[in-house]
């Protein structure tokens, strides 16, 4: 989507004076704002497992494309998320993720400013074996905080708006009470520079929720989780649907 745009920019010479980043910022925020906007908000309005108001669902859209336009680890962390996690052409998610290859990757992170080295450091994504001749990439979100998916000290993925998502989202997920107390929690461990940071922070981690598959939240797998005592008559989808929605209404106490 970036290439696209870049592609069609290309053509123009560039007036005197003028320098390739007016063009490339000028690109980034055209896609960002005419693609990327309405495809999140359609995930968060229609088609994620958790349907929002289309007031709340305005506002984390306008959050997480700020995060985009301004910061490179947040642009390249989810344009290679959304490719992975939904079907582009319907605004769907994905059953399964797509695995992604080298090249795209490496082109995606070039365009975005934040390369395949710098999403490798940070743990934002890792590369995983298909088949006994291929692998591919697949953007990471709560297992780089695992013992089995993090390369990274938790003090370096949190540096980047994307692990600072993934934190809070786990937070989200694991604090106990109602949304106000576990948002009022959350805002005590978390050590988030600005209101402005935190709030992209939060949409952020909302749309990763919206597009995870309930095995990413540690259901549907063999062993229970202790967590099914609570909810009897229950299975595991229902749970983690429910589980899914109190974190998202955590973290749009610490956006509105």
């Amino acid at each position: 989507m970036f290439g696209t745009a870049l592609s069609v920019a290309s053509k123009f010479h560039l007036p005197i004076g003028a320098k390739f980043e007016d063009l490339y910022d000028a690109a980034i925020t055209v896609v960002v704002s005419q693609y990327v906007q309405p495809l999140i908000k359609k995930v968060l309005t229609e088609t994620g497992p958790v349907k929002l108001e289309e007031a709340k669902a305005q506002k984390i859209t306008k959050q997480i494309t700020q995060a985009m336009l301004i910061d490179p680890a947040t642009r390249s962390y989810l344009t290679l998320w959304l490719i992975s996690r939904v079907d582009l052409a319907e605004g769907r998610v994905r059953k399964e993720p797509l695995g992604l290859h080298f090249d795209l990757v490496q082109t995606v992170g070039k365009l975005c400013e934040f390369g395949i080295d710098e999403l490798k450091e940070y743990c934002l994504i890792a590369e995983r074996k298909i088949n006994e001749t291929g692998k591919a990439y697949y953007p990471q979100f709560l297992e780089m905080l695992t013992l089995a998916g993090a390369r990274t000290p938790i003090d370096k993925i949190t540096q980047v708006t994307p692990g600072r998502a993934t934190v809070l989202a786990r937070y989200a997920l694991t604090e106990s009470g109602a949304p106000q107390i576990r948002a009022k929690t959350i805002r005590s461990k978390m050590a988030i520079g600005s209101d402005r940071e935190l709030a992209n922070s939060a949409a952020l981690a909302i749309i990763l929720l919206e597009t995870a598959k309930d095995e990413d939240l540690g259901y549907k797998t063999v062993d229970k989780t202790k967590i099914t005592g609570y909810f009897p008559g229950m299975d595991e989808s229902a749970i983690a649907k429910v589980v899914r929605e109190l974190a998202i209404k955590t973290l749009i106490e610490l956006i509105f």
